[in-house]
């Protein structure tokens, strides 16, 4: 009888311990997942998708002559495809399973360095849709008059 308690008890404990760590291992994604920038960035997906699709209505052709039905219930799969919550779920479930909690750990203590902090403002100012824009539209400059080519020297 008293081997049957210390089994239970023990099974117990383990299972309050693996609970225990499993909160630490979610706090910490959590923790990563905001000072990261992704939690912002994440929210912006669906206004950059919905932002390109629109794009492509008004340059091709073919899509402009789709059903109108068609390319609502299209805009609607967008909606839902590219959900912010979804996105995050996805992203914090794959965060758990393939980074240790001490991954995470130096990860943030990173983010929490000066440059960590500027790096992520600059990720999340560039994941806008005006911020977007104004990527490619330094692309399409860079394009039209590309950089000059430094002069290599012979030795």
């Amino acid at each position: 009888m008293s081997r049957k308690i210390c089994l239970a008890i023990l099974a117990i404990s383990a299972l309050q311990w693996a609970s225990g760590a499993m909160a630490a291992s979610q706090h910490l994604a959590q923790e990563l997942y905001i000072k990261s920038g992704m939690e912002k960035q994440i929210q912006q997906v669906p206004n950059l998708i919905r932002s390109g699709f629109d794009q492509a209505l008004k340059q091709d052709k073919n899509l402009q002559q789709m059903n109108r039905a068609v390319i609502a219930a299209m805009r609607d799969i967008i909606e839902d495809a590219f959900e912010a919550s979804k996105l995050k779920k996805t992203i914090m479930q794959a965060m758990e399973q393939d980074m240790s909690p001490e991954a995470m750990q130096a990860v943030i203590n990173w983010l929490d360095s000066p440059l960590g902090k500027k790096c992520t403002r600059l990720e999340e100012s560039a994941s806008t849709v005006s911020g977007q824009q104004a990527l490619q539209r330094f692309a399409m400059q860079l394009e039209k008059n590309p950089p000059s080519t430094p002069a290599t020297g012979t030795g």
